[in-house]
């Protein structure tokens, strides 16, 4: 929600720039001229005010940038676990095929992620091409586009995190109460957003 939050204000706050950038261009020309008004003049107070908030939406992609190699690392450290488990578990008899389908459909959700999130990234790119020397309406269209695909990485998140509670974690339960069947005397922990399961007996 903060993130959501923070990218509107940055667009929204792009937007106005964009929409009233002539009208500042010109006050500021002319107080600086004395009221006097030359196409030059204009034309270097916009140049300026592009370049602001052209720096800005830099600003903002490399952010979300970092954002997503933050995720990418927890999701990808979540499934070297759990294949480091199925091989342990493997090596002992335990069946593991639950977990095995579990992490490839988990790989194929991150993998969704991770493409998602860079069209996202792209996207949020791509407006600063039209936050100078472009119509209002365009620059709008192009920020649209973005935030509909920053809803779809929330819903990808939610996704992973979902599968996780609701499938992966009942399977590593079950698993558990294998090794708790057969006697076998083992830990093995999956560490996924700070939250610890163990499997342990």
């Amino acid at each position: 929600m903060k993130k959501k939050i923070i990218v509107s204000s940055i667009l929204a706050i792009s937007f106005v720039f964009v929409t009233l950038a002539s009208a500042q261009a010109a006050q500021l020309v002319r107080t600086s001229n004395g009221g006097a008004l030359t196409t030059s003049t204009v034309n270097a107070a916009l140049t300026e005010k592009c370049q602001i908030l052209t720096t800005k939406v830099d600003t903002q992609v490399a952010k979300f940038n970092n954002n997503k190699e933050r995720h990418s690392k927890v999701f990808s450290a979540l499934t070297n676990k759990i294949s480091i488990i199925i091989n342990s578990l493997d090596a002992k008899g335990i069946d593991t095929g639950n977990l095995k389908a579990d992490l490839a459909v988990l790989s194929e959700k991150v993998n969704k992620f991770n493409s998602d999130y860079q069209i996202y990234v792209d996207k949020l790119a791509v407006t600063k091409d039209y936050v100078c020397g472009a119509s209002a309406g365009q620059f709008v269209s192009k920020v649209g586009e973005a935030r509909k695909q920053l809803l779809t990485i929330r819903k990808d998140i939610l996704d992973i995190n979902n599968f996780y509670q609701t499938t992966i974690r009942p399977d590593i339960k079950t698993i558990r109460n294998q090794i708790r069947a057969m006697g076998t005397s083992t830990q093995l922990k999956l560490n996924i957003k700070g939250s610890s399961t163990s499997i342990v007996e």
